[in-house]
């Protein structure tokens, strides 16, 4: 044979080969998405069936065929934690991992973050880490009720209540009809017994047994059950101290302050801040609280900030009239309301001004106040969460919340007792 001879026969091998390549492409791809669409299919029947450990082979095996599809990432993740094969923490830790993986420019980066929050708030124990998560969710979508109403929950077990109300009314607004009343009722122990409304999320976590009631023992554990996972976030510390505090603890807490006072991110953190300086001056130590006040580089628009500024100007700095003008914006924003110590304060510095008259009228509404968040009072409160079908228990909370001036609540508590009168 000769070599011309040779040469056109692989010249049309090669071109039968690569037409037969060419043709086979296609039916290739097809094949390959087939197979894809099977184990998509079969990982979300399986998902919806609870048998995890097969959902989470079948989506892997999908995500090898389309790694970019982070719907099926967020279903993976979800079989994961559901499977029994692991340690939840360990658990947690690989989903977190493959959440975290989706970009923000994806679709689902808001749930992504939300349900990576979500673990690591309830399975590895990072309030910190979560909220940081929980506003990311919330600033790629701010409508899902989920992020809000986790949200309200991080700042209830890392005691910051007064920091909770625009994420309650979020929720609030998004909540089903039929659960409406059930949230106010939350949310009336969430600012009037945080301890108790944190119990169901205790239980969760493990720290109360199903047939045990809460105790200050429980949050204490919680607290440093979160200083132990987030060793090095000022939030935790300032939590913990924050609850020893209101246990009368001060050593124990000034302890952990001065720990957390060395963190890089103290000077911007206002619960720390205002947590310190009251600590501060409650010991006398002006010239430190007014120093650490000086630094105040965080949010200086929220109750604590006014809270704080007044009582520096009232105690260091002498300026009465600051400090009334102080007292009265911090007594607009919540907790400020309820807390009566801000009106006897104000009616010391009314007083030196020489307003009488004022400092009498203040005095007489802190003690009015004083007297509405006496234990009798909320007891009564407590028994009506236990019959809220009733138009008269509804009325009870309508009541309570306008004479401490919460309008928005007693219209709130109003309007859940006039639709059931409708019913």
């Amino acid at each position: 044979m000769s070599v011309r001879s040779a040469r056109s026969r692989w010249v049309r091998f090669g071109v039968i080969f690569f037409v037969c390549l060419v043709a086979g492409i296609p039916a290739y791809r097809a094949w390959k998405n087939s197979e894809a669409e099977k184990l998509l299919a079969n990982g979300r029947q399986y998902l919806r069936e609870r048998r995890s450990e097969l959902a989470e082979q079948s989506l892997a095996s999908y995500l090898k065929y389309q790694p970019d599809d982070h719907q099926a990432v967020i279903q993976w993740a979800e079989a994961v934690i559901d499977g029994k094969s692991r340690k939840p923490a360990d658990a947690a830790r690989l989903a977190c991992e493959a959440l975290a993986g989706i970009p923000d420019a994806s679709p689902f980066a808001a749930e992504a973050r939300m349900r990576e929050a979500r673990l690591t708030l309830f399975v590895l124990l990072q309030p910190e880490k979560a909220e940081s998560l929980l506003q990311k969710s919330r600033t790629l979508d701010p409508a899902p009720m989920d992020v809000h109403f986790l949200l309200w929950k991080v700042f209830d077990l890392t005691e910051r209540f007064q920091f909770a109300e625009p994420h309650f009314w979020a929720t609030y607004e998004r909540s089903p009809e039929e659960i409406k009343t059930n949230r106010l009722a939350e949310w009336y122990l969430s600012q009037f017994s945080t301890n108790s409304a944190n119990a169901s999320l205790d239980r969760l976590l493990g720290f109360i047994a199903a047939d045990q009631t809460t105790s200050e023992q429980v949050v204490v554990a919680r607290l440093d059950s979160f200083v132990e996972h987030e060793p090095e976030s000022t939030l935790n510390l300032t939590a913990k101290a924050a609850f020893l505090l209101h246990l009368r603890e001060r050593e124990a807490a000034g302890k952990l302050l001065d720990q957390a006072d060395l963190r890089a991110d103290s000077r911007t953190n206002e619960f720390f801040l205002a947590t310190r300086i009251s600590y501060l001056l409650d010991l006398g130590r002006l010239k430190e609280a007014d120093s650490l006040f000086e630094q105040w580089n965080a949010a200086k628009d929220g109750y604590p900030y006014f809270k704080t500024l007044a009582r520096i100007q009232q105690l260091v700095r002498r300026d009465d009239k600051g400090a009334v003008e102080n007292f009265e914006k911090a007594i607009q924003l919540w907790p400020g309301p309820v807390d009566w110590s801000n009106l006897h304060f104000m009616a010391q510095s009314m007083a030196r001004l020489g307003d009488r008259t004022g400092a009498e009228q203040t005095r007489a509404k802190a003690k009015e106040v004083e007297l509405l968040m006496e234990m009798d009072v909320h007891r009564t409160l407590r028994a009506a969460l236990n019959t809220l079908n009733s138009p008269e228990s509804l009325q009870q909370f309508e009541d309570f919340y306008s004479k401490i001036g919460r309008e928005t609540e007693a219209n709130a508590w109003r309007s859940r007792r006039e639709a059931l009168k409708n019913r």
